[in-house]
């Protein structure tokens, strides 16, 4: 061969995410050999075939849901059959040389049978062909990347013998064998073979095609099976004309919507349609089918790369790129979806409802995203109609810094106008200021909308856990009061150590979230001078003075429901001793800062749990009151400078609802989410 072979094949170029390319390129030699035979008999009605023979490993198919095993019955080899012209002089001629520019006026690039060697370990080649002297022979060649071409044989052979050319593409290589896009189901393979060379039977020129594997599969009776309705069109693109061919099927070979841009005849470049059209497109008969559109130019057969994989094209326009002078595939895709909006017509304006009601319906359950809608109503285009929750937020959380960012932006502009450099009357900067503090307090309330949302979550989830708690009661189990404990700040951690969210000292009271330091269920030693071993469940620390002495402390002992031996230890007391134990001592956050504890320093007292006979007995002998509504007790020690709450878990869930109805109220969030 006329050319570096290891060079050639390792130029050629990543053919992974086609690894069927080789056989494709097989058979679209085998349609041009029929087409040149016709052409040599003068016969336009010769009947051309072609049969692409998929050859499988030794063992027994293993096919569970629809997907096979693939240590089984794997995919080894193929072969092409066609009764084409065959490898006479010029096609061998042409074969030996590199980027030969023999089929050039059919897009050929004269490098396709490369592609041969990089997925298959070599092709076998036996041609009958007639001669230049209307001699009928044969030939018989190999190729591989160790041998180049080797020819075997060259024969003469008995004139009656019909052409027939195979081509032996032999041991698939694993590595793309086993890729997910080598598909191992024989239907799915006939389809994308049909995909692949569409353009030939829209064009009504494709011989007899059969995939043949564990069936048969006649490729022009697949069409006929998949195919519901198509329609031709053309486009001009800044003085180009584009061909478009709108097909509607019943399935496609990986049951996508697609765009497929096109080059010689065959598919190149495929861009999914979901996210524009969606996945699911219904029919008058309320019938699924599937959308695609071919578009093929000859711009695009000039700007096709030699291994026919992607096009020497830009992305998006770009005056700074060496691609200024060139239609931007962008520009092409958006001209062509404008026909696609046209032809699915119908179908578009249910998809565009569909996305219309789901982004309603996403914010209707998420209120501080709304406004966004305000600020950008292309996120209604945005969304995908099978769009999870989770891609909805992450595509609003998108917009929001979006938002965040070109409202900063705009402030700093605002904050930066020179009134006596730059051209600007009074009444520019009013509106300034006006659409800037608009824009600040959208972005600030939806931030504040937020976080009552997230409060709401936690208040529900407090309100199902004690539900849960009275449930399993009257199965005689009571659960630890761990359940609620660890919901407003879970055990063995420091305020410091945790993020705010998960820290949720408002449901006691909303002044416990300014504090200094904040402990849960950690030995008094652990975070102060003491070397007690004792603990609070919780302790609150704020400081006020200046020689950085704390003010107060808070304390909050949580008991099991219905706990009823309470006599081996009185919970007031064991509060008490704990701020016998911290009075005078001092205490360190994890940055190390020192507050100091004194005499003056007030403790607060909470004991939250079911207020039983048992306890209605302790407060009694603590002479204790009852609070205003009955709901728990409350009293003060002197000797301690502590004020004591004890409050019902049910009480607590009332306190912080009632707190929380108004915000809850405007949200139109009172239903629990």
């Amino acid at each position: 061969m006329e050319t570096d072979l290891i060079g050639r094949i390792k130029n050629f170029g990543d053919i992974k995410r086609n690894p069927y390319l080789p056989v494709f390129e097989a058979f679209i030699n085998s349609i041009q050999a029929i087409e040149d035979h016709k052409d040599f008999l003068k016969d336009s009605t010769y009947n051309g075939a072609i049969r692409i023979i998929v050859k499988r490993g030794a063992g027994q198919a293993n096919v569970t849901d629809g997907k096979v095993d693939r240590k089984n019955k794997e995919i080894v080899s193929f072969e092409i059959e066609d009764n084409g012209i065959g490898f006479n002089e010029d096609n061998f001629h042409s074969f030996c040389t590199s980027e030969s520019i023999y089929k050039l006026h059919r897009g050929g690039k004269g490098i396709g049978r490369f592609s041969w060697l990089i997925a298959f370990e070599k092709a076998e080649i036996k041609s009958v062909y007639i001669d230049k002297n209307g001699v009928k022979k044969q030939r018989e060649f190999t190729f591989s990347i160790s041998y180049g071409i080797d020819v075997i044989s060259d024969i003469e052979i008995d004139p009656n013998t019909q052409n027939k050319t195979v081509v032996k593409l032999i041991n698939f290589k694993p590595e793309y064998r086993e890729l997910d896009l080598a598909w191992k189901k024989s239907k799915t393979i006939a389809l994308r073979t049909l995909s692949h060379c569409f353009f030939y039977y829209i064009n009504k020129t494709a011989p007899k095609i059969i995939l043949i594997d564990e069936k048969s599969y006649p490729l022009d009776g697949l069409l006929s099976e998949i195919i519901l309705d198509q329609k031709s069109e053309s486009i001009q693109i800044e003085g180009h004309e584009f061909n478009i061919v709108h097909i509607k099927t019943r399935f496609t070979y990986n049951n996508k919507n697609n765009i497929v841009l096109c080059a010689t005849n065959r598919e190149v470049e495929l861009y999914p349609l979901d996210d524009h059209i969606g996945t699911d497109l219904i029919d008058k008969d309320n019938d699924q089918f599937y959308y695609s559109v071919y578009v093929s130019s000859q711009y695009l057969d000039d700007y096709v790369n030699t291994a026919r994989t992607e096009f020497n094209l830009p992305d998006k326009r770009d005056l700074s790129s060496h691609f200024e002078n060139k239609i931007p595939k962008s520009d092409i895709i958006d001209k062509v979806l404008e026909k696609t909006d046209s032809y699915l017509k119908e179908y578009i304006e249910k998809v565009k409802r569909e996305k219309h009601n789901k982004v309603d319906d996403f914010v209707s359950r998420n209120p501080p995203f709304r406004y966004l809608l305000y600020y950008y109503k292309e996120i209604y285009d945005k969304v995908n109609i099978n769009d999870t929750d989770d891609e909805l937020y992450q595509l609003f959380y998108k917009y929001k810094g979006l938002l965040e960012y070109e409202t900063k932006k705009r402030a700093e502009e605002f904050i930066n106008i020179n009134t006596k450099t730059q051209k600007i009357t009074y009444k520019d900067i009013t509106e300034k200021y006006e659409r800037v503090t608009e824009d600040l307090s959208y972005v600030n309330s939806a931030d504040l909308a937020k976080y009552m949302i997230w409060r709401k979550l936690i208040i529900d989830t407090l309100e199902k856990k004690i539900q849960f708690n009275k449930n399993s009661g009257k199965k005689g189990k009571y659960e630890t009061e761990y359940i609620v404990h660890d919901l407003i700040f879970p055990r063995k951690f420091t305020s410091d150590q945790l993020p705010y969210e998960n820290v949720n000292l408002w449901i006691i009271n909303e002044n416990l979230e300014y504090h200094k330091i904040a402990v849960s269920d950690l030995e008094n030693k652990k975070f102060s001078t003491s070397k007690d071993d004792s603990r609070a469940d919780i302790l609150i620390c704020f400081d006020g003075d200046e020689n950085k002495s704390a003010t107060s402390i808070e304390i909050i002992e949580f008991k099991r429901p219905m706990r009823d031996n309470y006599y081996d230890r009185d919970p007031i007391d064991q509060m008490y001793d704990i701020i016998k134990e911290i009075k005078g001592k001092s205490l360190l956050n994890d940055n190390k800062r020192i507050i100091k504890t004194s005499n003056s320093t007030r403790f607060y007292c909470y004991l939250i749990c079911d207020i039983t006979p048992e306890i209605e007995d302790i407060a009694f002998k603590k002479d204790f009151k009852k609070l205003n509504d009955d709901s728990g007790f409350y009293g003060y020690s002197s000797n301690f400078n502590a004020y004591v709450e004890i409050l019902s878990f049910d009480e607590v869930l009332s306190n912080v609802k009632k707190r929380h109805q108004r915000f809850f109220e405007k949200l139109g969030i009172l239903q629990n989410i």
